[in-house]
């Protein structure tokens, strides 16, 4: 996974205790069009008008296709 880390996220990570709130903004950082498209479907999720929500169109980009597949792909980002 190609994320963004500075060296604090990672000193971090190296002793065991990530701060959530800086790993999602790499994530935010690194992934930006993957992360957009997350944010808005919990939004809308969170409006508590439907039971689920979708995405369906497709990425603009193959670049854009490949930040999906990155968050999809990835454990720690999955949770």
């Amino acid at each position: 996974m190609s994320l963004n880390i500075t060296p604090e996220l990672l000193k971090q990570a190296q002793e065991g205790e990530v701060n959530q709130e800086a790993f999602i903004d790499s994530i935010r950082q690194s992934l930006p069009y993957a992360f957009g498209i997350v944010e808005d479907l919990a939004k809308r999720l969170a409006q508590g008008e439907a039971e689920w929500v979708e995405h369906s169109v497709p990425p603009p980009t193959e670049q854009d296709r490949a930040q999906l597949l990155r968050m999809i792909g990835g454990d720690s980002i999955r949770g």
